[in-house]
């Protein structure tokens, strides 16, 4: 009967990719291997359509692995000519593989990797009068390492453009996100709007067992000058 439950909801609640997104998934299925990490389709599916419905050109992300969300992002950056900038931990292997990745799959032109802490790194872009459309945040996700990370993320980023935090469900994740809720002036996006439907919706609920969304998206809606967080020395409040 359970198993019989479970095909049923496997079957209908089944997540139909963007068909603009063939050829990166394809790609990214040819060399999963099922041990590391990959980028879901529904995400990858976001991501690219984030890019392309809101002519996003120059992107961020932190985290780069086996370069699979990367090579979402350059996909969708084709069009424009946009650019990618990844930050990464000298890990070694891991980094190995997404480097290869990223050059077989054909897209990787526009992409540039600095293997460095990022608390090192977002700095000196930051002094760089570095901003950006898109910034994809999937490294180190422990509470201090990432609101020192969005300190500076919230300041590059252009405003009603957009942030998208992976493992958004982990504590330290959703803390973060509901700080700059309420604090940094950002928005959640209309997740409907971007192939993210009510069916997998209720899949993800199901197999997670959790109502927290595995992966989050928020517009930047005010310029941090304006916020009481950025202007006033003095401030604080609990959240």
């Amino acid at each position: 009967m359970i198993n019989s439950i479970k095909s049923f909801l496997k079957r209908n609640l089944a997540y139909q990719p963007l068909l603009s997104t063939q050829v990166p998934r394809q790609f990214l299925a040819s060399v999963e291997d099922g041990i590391l990490p990959y980028c879901p389709p529904p995400e990858g599916d976001l991501l690219h359509e984030l890019i392309t419905q809101h002519a996003c050109v120059d992107c961020l992300e932190i985290g780069l692995a086996t370069g699979s969300t990367a090579i979402y992002m350059l996909y969708a950056l084709q069009n424009s000519k946009g650019r990618l900038i990844s930050i990464d931990q000298p890990s070694g292997e891991m980094n190995d593989i997404g480097m290869a990745n990223l050059q077989n799959s054909g897209v990787g032109a526009n992409h540039q990797l600095i293997l460095e802490n990022s608390v090192n790194v977002l700095p000196e872009l930051f002094k760089k009068h570095e901003t950006f459309d898109l910034i994809f945040v999937d490294g180190w996700k422990t509470f201090d390492h990432l609101a020192a990370e969005v300190y500076y993320l919230t300041r590059m980023l252009r405003l009603n453009k957009f942030i998208v935090f992976d493992d958004a469900a982990m504590p330290s994740v959703n803390k973060i996100i509901k700080m700059m809720l309420k604090y940094y002036g950002y928005r959640e996006i209309d997740y409907l709007h971007f192939n993210q439907t009510w069916r997998l919706r209720l899949f993800q609920i199901l197999t997670t067992k959790s109502f927290r969304r595995p992966y989050r998206a928020l517009q930047k809606v005010t310029d941090e000058a304006e916020l009481p967080v950025t202007r006033d020395w003095n401030f604080f409040a609990d959240f």
